[in-house]
């Protein structure tokens, strides 16, 4: 028997813009949910804004969508770029690309919904995506117009420095791309790390130039 699932297009309300919603599914009290993370656009005259906010549904009716309201805020009132958002045990980790994208803040919840607070910085940079292993092991990708990808130490923050890879895929060419051989004309990185782990395989989103 088939099975549908519910949805729609647009699926916010049209008074919400959330220009660079983060997906995550997490199973939360016995209900799995997808949950949207993004940078909340209120300034109008800018891109994004200081705070972000998380919506979400339940895998089975992508129609049914909960605003579950503001849960980080940066913490000099710059503007926020594109968070992500894993669990690892019992707790939730967000990572707020705060002035713009500058300066990475690793903040928990114990609800993936939030709030995350106790914010501290990462050694990471410019819009990471995370991969919490099945053994437990954590990674990092990052960059903009180049690639760059480590393996995280325990306190989720700082990298394990021997593991420092770059370019593990080649980077676009564009004005501000480094002049170091590693580009590609068609299929390379500009930005946007989104690593997955799909039934047995690893697979790495990102957008190209």
């Amino acid at each position: 028997m088939k099975e549908f699932i519910k949805g729609a297009n647009p699926y916010m309300p049209l008074w919400e813009h959330v220009p660079d919603g983060e997906p995550r599914v997490f199973e939360y009290n016995g209900e799995k949910r997808v949950y949207l993370y993004g940078s909340h656009d209120t300034l109008k005259t800018e891109y994004c804004g200081p705070d972000q906010v998380v919506w979400s549904a339940p895998v089975d009716d992508l129609t049914n969508w909960t605003c579950h309201g503001v849960c980080y805020t940066s913490t000099d009132g710059s503007i926020l770029y594109a968070p992500d958002v894993v669990q690892k045990g019992d707790t939730f980790y967000m990572y707020a690309a705060e002035a713009k994208g500058s300066r990475i803040m690793l903040a928990t919840s114990k609800n993936p919904a939030g709030p995350f607070t106790n914010p501290v910085k990462t050694e990471l940079a410019f819009d990471p995506g995370i991969l919490v292993d099945d053994d437990g092991r954590v990674y990092a990708f990052w960059g903009f117009c180049k690639q760059y990808c480590a393996e995280l130490n325990d306190d989720m923050a700082t990298i394990k420095k021997e593991t420092l890879r770059e370019n593990v895929i080649k980077h676009s060419i564009t004005q501000w791309s480094p002049d170091d051989g590693m580009d590609d004309e068609n299929d390379a990185f500009f930005e946007a790390s989104s690593p997955r782990k799909l039934f047995g395989k690893y697979v790495f989103i990102y957008s190209k130039r």
